[in-house]
């Protein structure tokens, strides 16, 4: 079956998936061998069209060879244009040990905002979030620099998006210590908050399962994480 039939069949049923899912979840099918999207459903959300280059993230899984570890991932945080929370989550279309299609459902946030879906803290992350977005998008390249460099590192088996996060908070608790002269023993509570305000600068908590994964780092809880993460913006 050639490429392009394969990517029919999947059109075939976007549509049914737009009324089933409603108008606050987009559907998109992005053609790999052309480098474009293929079809859309609800574009309206983040304002892809069909022939639109192909995403960010479509890049990312194809170069880090994420595709050919799993068929699918769920929960994926993503950003629209307007810099509001999108939950997507992507199926891999393969033919051949190819990567031929993206098939993604993005569940758009605001849509639902005000619909009584998402409980109150709930919204407070996703405005947490949105907010975190908007900030480091206002920041120069040279700052997020290191953040940037986690979606220009090259494809390894073992050396995927969350390894590369670790590595920059080592690196910037090392740089910590040594600035401070503190030993190796465990950081006091307001040598973690400046931790993390630095970590926010630059942009890891971006990374899905980011605050769970600092925590354990800094061997405090994620409702510590959370919390110095909220004083910084009062």
């Amino acid at each position: 079956m050639a490429e392009k039939e394969i990517l029919n069949n999947y059109v075939n049923i976007m549509d049914f998936l737009g009324l089933v899912f409603g108008s606050a979840y987009e559907v998109v099918l992005q053609d790999m061998i052309s480098r474009k999207l293929y079809a859309v459903v609800n574009g309206y959300i983040s304002g892809k069209k069909v022939d639109d280059p192909l995403t960010d993230y479509a890049e990312y899984v194809e170069k880090t060879d994420v595709w050919k570890k799993t068929d699918y991932l769920t929960n994926v945080k993503t950003y629209t244009k307007s810099g509001h929370l999108v939950i997507s989550s992507f199926y891999f279309i393969k033919k051949d040990e190819k990567l031929i299609g993206v098939l993604s459902v993005n569940f758009d946030t605001a849509e639902n905002r005000n619909s009584g879906f998402l409980d109150d803290g709930a919204l407070s992350m996703l405005e947490y979030l949105e907010n975190t977005r908007m900030n480091m998008n206002t920041k120069s390249k040279e700052q997020n620099a290191d953040i940037a460099s986690m979606w220009d590192a090259p494809a390894k088996e073992d050396a995927d998006i969350q390894t590369i996060m670790k590595s920059i908070v080592y690196k910037v608790i090392s740089e910590y210590k040594e600035k401070n002269s503190l030993t190796d023993k465990m950081l006091k509570q307001k040598d973690r908050s400046e931790v993390v305000r630095l970590l926010a600068d630059k942009g890891v908590f971006l990374v899905k399962d980011s605050v769970k994964e600092i925590a354990k780092i800094l061997h405090c809880s994620d409702a510590s994480i959370y919390r110095y993460l909220s004083d910084f913006d009062k």
